[in-house]
């Protein structure tokens, strides 16, 4: 009789823990349903970037937009020595190895306006390998300057005053230059291939090895110019005829 009392002991205590466990897996689970999953949730993923990219730094040149390319630099407005403009004065400047060409609307960037120094005074102004692309320097006066190996191409000299001016080497292709004067001045290996000289000065100048292939000499003054290996290719002279002495092509 006690042994079979035992026996029944033992069948309920099992019967509770197996109600006990049963009861606790199913809280378990109710509690883990109620929250939403990570990954499902309107959050999105966690955003991940591979190592070598970085999210783009907004600067506050670029509050709205992405800098996807360095601006067009804008043309130099002036010196300590001088302010660009029509009809300044500043000799003696020294503007050497300065950007101050044009930006030309052929090209695919953007057009940029030159140095304009329309009717102003650089007498002895210091310009060497300066870029001057299409500058404006109609009645300018460069008396004694040194431009050697500055770029002029397709500037516009309308009666500007180069008189004794270090031209050497200097690029005057396509520029139109009518009626300036370039009295002594020393054009050695420049290049004024298709450039526009009718009714130039260029008495006492030192054109030796100078290029006027295509060049438009009509009216020009040549008296006491140096011409020692000047090329005249498709060159139109003083008198309008077509001289093709040494084309090189």
């Amino acid at each position: 009789m006690h042994g079979h009392l035992i026996d029944s002991a033992r069948w309920v205590l099992f019967a509770i823990l197996i109600v006990v466990l049963i009861t606790g897996t199913a809280v378990a689970c109710a509690a883990d349903s109620s929250f939403p999953n990570v990954e499902e949730s309107s959050l999105g993923p966690t955003p991940t970037f591979a190592p070598e990219f970085r999210p783009t730094q907004i600067t506050e040149d670029c509050a709205s937009t992405l800098c996807e390319s360095t601006p067009v630099p804008t043309v130099v407005q002036g010196t300590d020595d001088c302010e660009f403009g029509r009809g300044a004065s500043c000799p003696g400047v020294d503007l050497s190895g300065l950007d101050l060409g044009a930006i030309m609307h052929d090209y695919k960037t953007e057009g940029r306006d030159g140095f304009d120094m329309r009717g102003g005074d650089l007498t002895d102004a210091i310009l060497i390998g300066t870029n001057l692309e299409a500058a404006r320097i109609e009645g300018t006066i460069l008396h004694q300057a040194n431009l050697k190996g500055a770029n002029l191409r397709s500037s516009f000299g309308y009666q500007a005053d180069f008189t004794g001016a270090n031209l050497t080497g200097v690029m005057f292709m396509y520029a139109d230059i009518e009626e300036a004067i370039f009295d002594g001045a020393n054009l050695t290996n420049a290049n004024l291939g298709n450039a526009i000289l009718v009714n130039a000065s260029l008495r006492d100048a030192d054109l030796t090895g100078t290029d006027l292939t295509g060049a438009d000499l009509r009216g020009a003054d040549l008296e006491g110019a140096i011409l020692d290996g000047t090329i005249f290719c498709r060159t139109t002279m003083p008198d309008e005829s077509m001289n093709d002495t040494n084309c090189l092509d």
